[in-house]
């Protein structure tokens, strides 16, 4: 589906990881994976210090500082994070500083989560330890994930025609442990670039990460095009620093009460249908 045909031309294209370029859990629920990664995780504190911890008070602990970062804001929220970003997409020199729910999207430090969970669970290591043990515990949650099939042909036919091709995601892991995995699936030598939020320290919608791939690619946002599954990360944020954007992977309409300078440029139900439209 195609809301505007008016794109100019499009020199960069950027993706979205989790949702878009493969599935973060495979084929299980991201509740399953974190119980068994937990599991990891007690095993790794038990096998370095020979003490043991109780995972569903550290899950329980762990879900309280993370969770929040994960969930769909409440259409209140929402509607207030899309004045904000109404007001960059109209004033470029704004400062995202002055904007209160957009100061909500920091990202939060993985190895202090872990350290303060594990406290909570009755464990406390020193910094060494919990770089260790929150290392195994990032490569477990990650280790399940698969790459769509249209993944790596997409990323192929995009770089074949020239385009400048990143990767822009949202995750509290450390850069280390997502390259490994990046470069495993093969999409690490197929992009040009990749930005974290975990190295930029603001998760999508705040501009800065935005920016912060923007200048990696030496692009400008009206000649970069932005693919993703998420609404408010992948389409609303982008516009408001002034790319194109696609809605990739998700049927049926845009959420209801968007304005329309915040409406997907394209739909598509796959990378296929993407290629097809730029």
């Amino acid at each position: 589906m195609i809301y505007n045909l008016t794109v100019p031309a499009i020199k960069a294209v950027f993706f979205d990881l989790g949702g878009t370029l493969w599935a973060p859990f495979g084929d299980r629920a991201r509740q399953e994976v974190l119980e068994e990664a937990t599991r990891e995780l007690v095993r790794e504190v038990y096998r370095v210090l020979r003490e043991s911890i109780e995972p569903e008070v550290f899950m329980a602990s762990l879900k309280g500082k993370i969770d929040g970062l994960k969930d769909v804001p409440s259409p209140g929220l929402q509607e207030d994070i899309l004045r904000e970003l109404t007001s960059l997409r109209r004033r470029a020199n704004l400062d995202p500083e002055s904007l209160p729910n957009l100061s909500l999207f920091r990202e939060v430090d993985f190895s202090a989560t872990v350290r303060d969970s594990l406290k909570d669970a009755g464990v406390t290591l020193d910094a060494d330890r919990v770089a260790q043990v929150a290392s195994h515990f990032a490569a477990a949650l990650c280790a399940g994930y698969k790459t769509y099939p249209d993944t790596l042909d997409a990323l192929d036919t995009l770089k074949e025609r020239g385009f400048i091709v990143g990767v822009v995601s949202n995750t509290s892991i450390p850069p280390e442990i997502i390259d490994r995995y990046l470069l495993e699936s093969g999409i690490l030598e197929r992009v040009d670039f990749r930005v974290l939020s975990s190295e930029t320290g603001w998760r999508k919608p705040h501009p800065a990460i935005y920016r912060e791939a923007l200048d990696r690619a030496g692009a400008s946002p009206c000649e970069t095009l932005f693919v993703g599954d998420r609404f408010l990360e992948d389409v609303a944020g982008p516009k408001s620093v002034g790319m194109k954007a696609a809605l990739c992977r998700v049927e049926g309409p845009s959420p209801g009460g968007v304005p329309e300078e915040f409406l997907p440029d394209l739909q598509v139900l796959d990378l296929h249908e993407l290629l097809a439209n730029i």
